[in-house]
């Protein structure tokens, strides 16, 4: 009997002593494997190209490569704009704020395109630039100029031009070469030695083909004579913050969208840069009857 004792707490022991040595080996290994997982995140920092917020991985860095070559495009894409509204100058002063622009054989080309383009244009003569005004623009002709028997509706077929004729007219002086100038192109103001101001002309540069216009709209003021007669009621800032009408139809449904010139002409120069000045539009004469815009 204490022989089977003797073998059975020996045989505990054993037993006791391999549990103890495989924790030993298990704690070696976590132990080694924890300190191999330390050292790749201490050198190679898996997050530093992430960012963080409440917790939750958001987004990526931007390569800085790409950002340069966005930023480079984009400016590439502003400047040929200005080029394109005979804005030489200033085309050149901003491709030339491209780093490395030096030793840029893309960026060279196009400035000595630039340049080029710049030194066929000729000065516009001042005395022959051309005018064109219009009142606020019909919408709906049948209630503008439906009633034969009523002044105000002949009245507006004498004065007024229709949405659609103004798109047409502008079209086709597009076509003819006629470019936008603002009218305070055509003068520049200095002061003499005793601080009084002298007008002279200003110098235009457009390209022989072109020819200057002048536009102007009188008057920008949206009279309550127009109400009910098809006309725009009002200039508003749209959700884009692009300048838009209200304008309320036969109905009496509100509609927000391009039904005067100002909108008109800002989204035909932004699809056409070559058909004004450095951004031109026109001038707007306003009397504040009934309020103005």
């Amino acid at each position: 009997e204490q022989k089977k004792l003797g073998l059975l707490e020996r045989k505990r022991y054993e037993r006791s002593q391999r549990r103890k040595k495989v924790r030993i080996q298990i704690a070696l290994i976590v132990g080694l494997v924890s300190i191999g997982i330390g050292a790749v995140c201490f050198y190679w920092q898996p997050w530093k190209n992430w960012s963080f917020k409440s917790g939750v991985e958001t987004s990526k860095k931007e390569d800085p490569k790409e950002n340069k070559e966005l930023q480079r495009q984009t400016t590439i894409a502003e400047a040929q704009r200005l080029a394109a509204s005979y804005a030489y100058d200033e085309a050149v002063e901003h491709l030339q704020t491209i780093e490395g622009y030096a030793e840029d054989t893309e960026i060279q080309d196009m400035i000595a395109d630039i340049v080029a383009t710049k030194e066929t244009c000729v000065p516009v003569e001042l005395d022959k630039v051309t005018h064109i005004f219009y009142h606020s623009l019909v919408v709906d002709e049948q209630r503008a100029f439906g009633n034969a028997n009523d002044p105000q509706s002949a009245g507006n077929n004498q004065w007024m031009t229709t949405v659609d004729e103004f798109n047409d007219i502008t079209q086709e002086m597009y076509d003819r070469g006629f470019v936008y100038v603002s009218i305070h192109d055509l003068y520049d103001i200095t002061k003499d030695e005793n601080g009084n101001e002298v007008w002279k002309p200003a110098e235009i540069l457009l390209p022989p083909d072109k020819k200057a216009v002048v536009l102007s709209l009188d008057d920008l003021s949206y009279y309550h004579s127009y109400d009910n007669y098809g006309y725009a009621a009002r200039l508003i800032l749209d959700k884009n913050g692009d300048v838009m009408n209200e304008y309320i139809d036969a109905d009496g449904e509100m509609h927000i969208g391009a039904y005067d010139c100002v909108p008109l002409l800002d989204q035909f120069v932004e699809e056409h840069p070559d058909a004004s000045y450095k951004g031109a539009k026109g001038i707007i004469a306003l009397t504040g009857y009934n309020g103005i815009l």
